[in-house]
């Protein structure tokens, strides 16, 4: 792949656009006020002081309790798409319910909110995202728990365009098959 060009749009799929959201204004509010107002398939993104923020709005057809379930395939996403993109010996794991790691190290955690629907009704939207950390804010995230980052875990040649387009890709291949086969 070439490297994107500084203000070069992340080419998705066709059923996904995407939206820069200016520094310093949160991603997720910005996802959160589109689903409300009806926008469907909008891959929100920014990079604000070294953390990547990518939000996609979405459209359930399923009841809530089954609806949220795609926390579980942007968490499988994200995994595919690190798995893709960094150097072959990173360790990725997670703490469930949304914590994301590379080599025993915070990088990242996976984020949803919902339209507040019973679980039973079926909700009006979902906000399914992810902030990955491209530099290190601290050494330490807890007493036990050490930070890192993309550039720390030597991934920094990694363009925000470039990762946006794989998770959105990897998020779909997952929400496909969900779609199809369900959980099995």
């Amino acid at each position: 792949m070439d490297p994107p060009k500084e203000g070069d749009q992340p080419q998705l799929p066709p059923m996904f656009s995407s939206q820069e959201v200016l520094n310093g204004q949160s991603v997720f509010n910005k996802a959160v006020t589109a689903a409300n107002s009806g926008d469907v398939g909008t891959v929100f993104y920014s990079c604000d002081e070294g953390i990547l923020n990518v939000a996609i709005t979405l459209n359930p057809e399923v009841i809530k309790s089954k609806a949220i379930q795609v926390h579980y395939l942007m968490t499988l996403g994200l995994s595919d798409t690190l798995a893709a993109l960094v150097p072959p010996e990173i360790e990725i794991s997670h703490i469930w319910p949304n914590l994301m790691f590379m080599n025993r190290g915070l990088m990242g955690k996976i984020l949803l909110f919902d339209s507040g629907e019973d679980r039973n009704k079926v909700p009006s939207w979902i906000v399914s995202g992810v902030q990955i950390r491209r530099k290190v804010e601290c050494e330490k995230f807890h007493k036990t728990i050490e930070a890192t980052s993309l550039e720390d875990e030597g991934a920094a040649f990694l363009s925000n365009v470039r990762i946006i387009e794989a998770i959105t890709r990897h998020f779909l291949v997952w929400l496909n098959a969900w779609q199809e086969d369900g959980f099995n």
